[in-house]
């Protein structure tokens, strides 16, 4: 009883909506309860908050693992606290930190078995309020409000919030609640502090803030009590941490482990909190302290407590007398528990300091503090460290007089700021301002007049440990200016001083009148002869002879060309420079006010780009920057298309044959330089008109990198006089359709992917990773800055220290091929370095973290992951982003950062983007011209090796032309001439080991390509000679068009004659074969028929007849019959789907005949070995049990069994006992390895148990746990509550679509939600396909396409009717209800013959179609087949659907053709492809 024996102080209470108790404003949460020695102890400082006043306990199921909650039960079973006078709030479903708090809320039995826990603990009937401490963003918000509506129900809560949810989530939990009358949540609990985080504190948490908490008021109507956390930030607005401590450098860096937890988290607290606005801040929150009498922490939690009636802090400690300090804020008669709107203000943003309220106010006041004792009562705080705080102590960092450092997180470019101090260095600099000393410290931007710089950047690349200066750049000042940021302005220097502190500076301090840019640098290191890696002879001759001219005849004159060889043998660049005949440059000045007047007739952009206007620059994330430069932009595009109507004309001539195509960040590069020569004068317009100098520069650099040596081969010349070859010179950077049949096979796929995408990943290197961290690990720690840079925020370092171990990799043959076949014949490597990202790297500090191109043009960065990263953004682990494809870009301009960085709505609405992560000793290689950034934010560290590869002759030119362009990067280990040259010879060598004769003899067979030529897929046919009787047959090469055999007698349809047929797949027009022809032959034990595909169906399954080209992109085809004719099927392309036969200009997409083969029902088995089958079948009965165990649930079994009468335990044991028995019609597959596979059906007699029914339950399963495991974006997750109900999709074409017709990174965002997969392998590329109904037409059947979840998508036109025959499907059918899952026993417990052989399992025998079925449906549990029609006031609507549900074409009048777009091919088999849905969840 001594609980309620106390005398208690009265504390200030408020409400909780559906708590019939008033809660304490101070709540006291009980994190650290289960770090005191003893429960006496706890139940002590208990009872001393009890005696505070305080009513309301927060306590969570993971703090202390249950143990903080046992205590407090304890404790009010001990003191016999009344239940209706303590308030407990609890909290659940999220993991601890051991598995980074992951939430757990979707798993309703454990959520429940938490509840339940946390009640025995407390030993309670109930919680007052319960929280979800973590939200899960894949979850429908509906299903959570649901469950909680549930728990509510059953007693065990009464109420129930949201911990760390973001605002949009829990408004959209509300409005759920209220639209369906369920309980709404009516707590939320953010961090909420004065000091705000600069970042979220801990992972998956959200925080408040001034511009939020307006926000949250509106989204909550305030009928949501605000609970806040960390409201003294950990410290910090009790004096913890100095301005110091805002500094980080590499030191500070720590990976998180359970021994390294404690540091880790004092290092996130750090990031988080010391920063200036906070120091600033907490100055403020002293001043109101002194003012009012009462102490710093006091004002801190005054804060919290004002912002809103329902507004409550939760304070957690282990110290009584911090607790009893803290609670004085929300004492009835506390001058800080009511701030006013104005000390609000003034607290947050330093707006002008309010009157401090009187002492008649009738409250509580202090003797008031002055100033200076404030300030001393601080500084006793900091000095007393924080071991009264419980933390670890911080580290302030020295910093010597005269330091330099590249601002933000780069660690060789950037604006140069050198480190000041008001010690000695103040006194010498006071003689030099006429005695003003300033007092301050701090970094300072160095000004440099025009022709002082280079020597200024000589000097502190030195000093930085670099070799020398490339470049200078003129950049903003700090973006602390207006708040007293230090300039040291003036500076002289003559290149040969140690440090920038020994040149002459004329002032520091505030920036100096005639300093209008700060000062940017870029440095190589490299020492001696490396330095002149770059410095190769540029000898220029044509239209400009002088090197030095270049630039400014790009900029200012005659629009010209140029072209380049790189001379090996001479070390040195030939180049030509050429101008366009009669192309006027758009003048870019001096008439705004006559355009003004003449208001210019905007009309004529019509149909061409228009990439300067306010729609377009929107999608730059600088777009405010660039207003001015592109109105002006615009203005000169107006006016020239104006005054050249027959140059307008001739551009939109050019857009509508597709070949002027463009977005809002550049031009389409391919279907350009595809059709328009690079001298022609159309070209030299398009250039003048939409691309900035830069850009025209490197673009001419990267097209003759990519043709040479190769060039004169293909009929190219690099003449250097006019009109001696430049003339015909294509401008292609890379070449699109290259030819790689040249390449081994690891070669052609990483190349063919960067052409493609422009990014390419490598599943392993074979390095011996351990080798390599174990080098970078001591170079990391020694810091030798002549091989180690750190950035200035210490979010990133990089060495460049020699990696012994890396040497396979330089050598290696597949990936130098690669990189010659894409960037050109010379490309060369540059060098290599190790990259570390730190934890506590930041978005704001990290201009990399914006999507970016790298202003360079392309060039080749090759990534190696020295350990395991996550490729989920929000996994912490820092994977790089690249929108596919964007490397076929022309960019209108990249002379500043403020052009080249995109808005994340833009990238993903116009690409595919691609998060790379991968394993251990994986990595990537892309093109960084691709749209890019980085995740500097996570968890933990990343560590990678780069390497970097350009054209020979691009960074001399660029050097030569001081372009200010990274090439290379300069922080990397170079590699010197004499090193190129033996990695081309070395890797030449590997490439081909026999030698020069073996390359004489390739060179000589080169016209007869080496067998096989084309790879044979289906186990059961071979192309061979006609008089090959071997029933393993050898391959001969393929012609890459098969061509029909007219009126070939052998060829009959429907089985007529029998195999092995003889079909020449030659290129002949005879009607008759010879032996020595290539024919097709089906093996004898093998069986083969002809298969009629209706329209719009793929027709690929895995006994398909195929075969693949073997080349860039191995090319597959099948064998089809139409009308008489022989014609291959091409499973990729805008021909995907369609039968090519000879006499067609187009091929037939539907009513043709596809042939297959497949081994007889009688063939003999053909399987591994006896052991290796026992041993698989092991593993397999293995799996299948586990699989059961884990994702089927009791209901799940009880459904089964009604339907069945067969109890799950009984049917997984008879599939055990017959797992060795072999599938005739599954090519003779154990059962057990048919039941775990993607086969559409089993055949077997325990279907009449419930096998098939197993299957799609199962699979159903998996594939929602992988939904709730899935990685996607906000758009999403809000369609998920819809896709479960009804399993198809209405979405606007457009809006998920890029400008090109492509599928975007939202499209894939919602099919990584819908398939529970990754998504497709490759962006969709959607085409046109007429769909022409037939009588008849299987497709009218009602049917489904598999057992388990297969999504498939269709593009309508806004005019399709009910008349057109669209899609039928009927809602939920792919979802296993009792209804769905009785019918399917019904249609398969007997194999029907019909259900084995169908590609698909029809709604019934008699193939009824959608209005038949209706009649029947509703009696099966089913809805009725709804028809799927165009949303409206869209042009296009996307539909995707599952087709494991049940649908069908509608009927329409036979001859009538709906058009429609579909996405066809092989990769991804007119949607997302395929997967076998019993492979492991997590797995790709």
């Amino acid at each position: 009883m001594r609980g309620q024996q106390q005398s208690r102080t009265p504390l200030l209470s408020g409400s909780i909506p559906g708590v019939d108790k008033p809660a304490s404003r101070i709540i006291y949460g009980t994190l650290f309860l289960h770090n005191l020695p003893s429960e006496e102890d706890a139940f002590l400082l208990l009872d001393g908050v009890w005696a505070a006043g305080c009513n309301a306990l927060d306590c969570a199921a993971i703090y202390g693992g249950g143990v903080c909650e046992q205590r407090v039960g304890a404790w009010l079973r001990s003191r016999s606290i009344p239940r209706d006078e303590i308030v407990l709030i609890s909290k659940g479903g999220c993991e601890g930190q051991d598995k980074l708090w992951c939430a757990t809320i979707a798993d309703h039995t454990h959520m429940r078995s938490e509840i339940s826990n946390s009640l025995r603990r407390l030993g309670v009937d109930y919680i007052d309020c319960y929280l979800l401490h973590r939200d899960d963003p894949s979850l429908p918000v509906g299903q959570i409000v649901r469950f909680m509506d549930e728990m509510c129900s059953s007693g065990m809560i009464k109420t129930w919030g949201v911990s760390n949810w973001q605002k949009s989530r829990l408004q959209a939990a509300l409005e759920h609640a209220e639209r369906h009358g369920l309980r709404p949540p009516v707590a939320d609990s953010p961090q909420n502090s004065l000091a705000e985080p600069s970042r979220a504190v801990w992972p998956n948490t959200a925080f408040m803030s001034p511009s939020k908490r307006e926000e949250w008021l509106e989204a909550t109507s305030g009928n949501v009590a605000l609970l806040g956390w960390e409201c003294l930030a950990k410290g910090f607005m009790c004096g913890k941490w100095t301005r110091a401590d805002g500094e980080f450098t590499p030191e500070d860096d720590v990976l998180l482990s359970e021994a390294s937890a404690p540091r880790w988290r004092e290092l996130q607290l750090r990031i988080a909190y010391c920063n200036k606005e906070n120091f600033d801040r907490r100055d403020r929150a002293l001043v109101i302290a002194r003012e009012k009498g009462v102490a710093l922490p006091e004002v801190a939690l005054g804060y919290v407590l004002s912002q809103h009636p329902r507004s409550f802090a939760l304070v957690g400690t282990t110290s009584l007398s911090h607790f009893e300090q803290n609670a004085r804020a929300a004492a009835v008669d506390s001058v800080v528990a009511t701030l006013t709107p104005e000390e609000l203000r003034y607290l947050e943003m330093g707006a002008p300091r309010p009157a401090v309220a009187s002492a008649c106010d009738g409250k509580r006041r202090r003797a008031p503090l002055r100033r200076t004792a404030a300030v001393a009562a601080l500084a006793a705080a900091l000095a007393a460290g924080t071991a009264q705080l419980g933390s670890l102590p911080s580290s302030p960092h020295p910093l010597s007089n005269g330091a330099v450092r590249f601002a933000g997180a780069s660690t060789d470019a950037g604006r140069l700021e050198v480190w000041l101090n008001g010690g000695p260095l103040g006194a010498k600099m006071a003689a030099q301002n006429g005695g003003e000393k300033v007092a301050q410290s701090g970094w300072a931007s160095v000004c440099a007049a025009a022709g002082l710089s280079r020597p200024a950047a000589a000097v502190a690349c030195r000093q930085l440990g670099f070799g020398i200066a490339t470049g200078t750049m003129s950049l903003p000042g700090d973006a602390d200016e207006q708040a007293g940021g230090l300039w040291l302005s003036g500076v002289a220097c003559n290149g040969t001083e140690a440090s920038l502190l020994e040149c002459a500076h004329a002032a520091w301090g505030a920036r100096a009148d005639g300093c209008d840019a700060a000062l940017g640098v870029r440095c190589l290191a490299c020492e001696g002869e490396q330095c002149s890696t770059y410095a190769a002879d540029v000898r220029l001759s044509g239209a400009v002879s002088d090197v030095s001219l270049v630039a400014d005849a790009y900029v200012r004159g005659a629009p010209v060309h140029m072209s380049c060889v790189h001379d090996a043998d001479a070390d040195a660049v030939d180049c030509y420079a050429a101008a366009y005949d009669d192309v006027q440059p758009p003048a870019r000045s001096g008439a705004q006010q006559q355009d003004r007047k003449q208001q210019l007739e905007e009309s004529v952009l019509s149909g061409l780009p228009d990439p300067f206007g306010d729609t377009a620059r929107h999608a730059f994330h600088f777009s405010d920057a660039l207003a001015a430069e592109y109105a002006e932009r615009r203005r000169a595009l107006l006016r020239y298309l104006h005054a050249h109507p027959s140059d307008a004309a001739a551009l939109r001539a050019l857009s509508s044959r597709g070949a002027l195509r463009w977005n809002a960040a550049g031009l389409i590069r391919s279907p350009l330089l595809a059709e328009l020569n690079a001298s022609s004068r159309l070209y030299g317009l398009v250039r003048s008109l939409y691309l900035s100098p830069r850009v025209q520069m490197v673009a001419d650099l990267d097209a003759d990198a990519a043709l040479h040596p190769d060039a004169h081969a293909h009929g190219h010349s690099h003449g250097h006089g006019h009109g001696h070859g430049h003339g015909h010179a294509l401008a292609h950077a890379p070449p699109d359709a290259p030819d790689l049949t040249h390449l081994d096979a690891s070669a052609a796929r990483i190349a063919s992917a960067l052409f493609s995408h422009g990014v390419a990943e490598i599943d392993d290197f074979g390095l011996d990773i351990a080798a390599l961290n174990e080098t970078i690990d001591e170079a990391f720690a020694k810091r030798d800055s002549s091989v180690t840079s750190v950035a200035a925020n210490g979010a990133s370092m990089a060495t460049r220290v020699e990696l012994p171990a890396l040497e396979p990799l330089i050598m290696n043959a597949s990936i130098n091929a690669a990189v010659k076949a894409y960037l050109g014949a010379d490309a060369v490597l540059d060098g290599y370095k190790v990259v570390r990202l730190a934890p506590h790297a930041a978005a704001a500090d990290n201009i990399a973290s914006l999507w970016h191109n790298d202003r360079a043009g392309h060039r080749l960065k090759l990534f190696v992951r020295l350990h395991d990263v996550d490729p989920r953004s929000s996994a912490g682990s820092h994977p790089t982003l690249v929108a596919r494809g964007s490397h076929n870009l022309l960019h209108y301009s990249f002379e500043g950062y403020e052009h080249s960085r995109y808005t994340d709505e833009f990238v993903r609405s116009e690409y595919s983007v691609v998060s790379l992560g991968g394993k251990m000793g994986s990595g990537f290689i892309f093109d960084t011209n691709t749209i890019h950034k980085a995740v500097p934010e996570g968890l933990r560290g990343r560590t990678a090796v780069v390497l970097e590869y350009h054209s020979a002759l691009k960074c001399p030119v660029i050097h030569a032309l001081d372009l200010p362009i990274p090439c290379p990067s300069g922080d990397q280990r170079l590699v010197q001439r004499a090193r190129r040259h033996a990695i081309d010879e070395q890797a030449a060598a590997r490439a081909n080991p026999g030698g020069a004769n073996a390359g004489a003899n390739e060179t000589h067979t080169a016209a007869r390509p080496p067998l096989p030529a084309y790879r044979l897929a289906n186990q059961c046919v071979s192309w061979a000679d006609a008089d090959a009787h071997d029933a393993a047959l050898t391959p001969v090469a393929l012609p890459e068009v098969l061509r029909g055999v007219h009126g070939n007698a052998a060829v009959r349809l429907n089985g007529e004659k029998p195999f092995p047929y003889v079909v020449a797949p030659a290129t002949i027009t005879t009607t008759t074969t010879t032996a020595a022809s290539p024919v097709l032959s089906v093996r004898a034990d093998c069986a083969a028929l002809w298969r009629r595909y209706s329209f719009d169906v793929m027709p690929l399954d895995g006994n398909t007849v195929w075969w693949d080209v073997m080349g860039t992109v191995p090319l597959r085809h099948g064998l089809c019959f139409y009308e008489g004719e022989l014609g291959y099927v091409p499973f990729d392309g805008r021909d995907a789907g369609g039968c090519v036969t000879p006499s067609r200009a187009t091929p037939s997409f539907g009513n043709f005949d596809m042939l297959l083969a497949f081994p007889n029902a009688n063939s003999a088995s053909r399987s591994a070995p006896r052991e290796r089958r026992d041993a698989q079948a092991q593993d397999d009965e293995s799996t299948f049990r586990a699989l059961v165990d884990k994702y089927l649930s009791e209901s799940d079994a009880a459904m089964l069994r009604e339907i069945t009468g067969v109890p799950l335990s009984e049917l997984v044991q008879d599939v055990v006992a017959a797992g060795d028995t072999v599938i005739e019609a599954l090519q003779r597959t154990p059962l057990m390895a048919a039941v775990l596979s993607a086969a559409r059906f089993v055949p077997h007699a325990l279907n009449s148990r419930g096998l098939h029914l197993l299957r799609v339950l199962l699979a159903e399963r998996m594939s929602d746990r992988r939904r709730d495991e899935g990685d996607y974006g906000d758009d999403a997750a809000r369609l998920r509550e819809q896709w479960l109900r009804d399993g198809y999709l209405l979405l606007d074409f457009d809006k998920y679509t890029s400008s090109q017709g492509v599928g975007n990174a939202l499209l894939e965002d919602v099919l990584r939600m819908t398939s529970a997969s990754p998504g497709p392998t490759e962006p969709l590329e959607f085409v046109n396909r007429q769909v022409v109904h037939v009588a008849n037409d299987p497709q009218y059947a009602l049917h489904v396409d598999t057992f388990h979840p297969v999504i498939k998508l269709w593009v309508y036109d806004h005019n399709v009717t009910l008349d057109s025959g669209p899609m039928h499907y009927v809602p939920g059918s792919h979802r296993s209800s009792v209804g769905k899952l009785r019918w399917l026993y019904e249609r398969t417990r007997d194999n029907d013959p019909q259900v084995i052989m169908e590609p698909s399992l029809r709604y019934d025998a008699a193939n009824s179609p959608a209005l038949a079925a209706n009649a029947k449906l509703a009696d099966t549990g089913f809805e009725l087949a709804t028809p799927v029609l165009p949303l409206p006031h869209v042009p296009r609507t996307l539909i995707i659907a599952d087709t494991s549900g049940l649908h069908c074409r509608g009927v329409a009048q036979a001859g009538a053709a709906r058009p429609q777009l579909r996405p066809m091919g092989a990769h991804n088999d007119g949607g997302v492809k395929r997967l076998n849905p019993f492979r492991p969840v997590g797995a790709a």
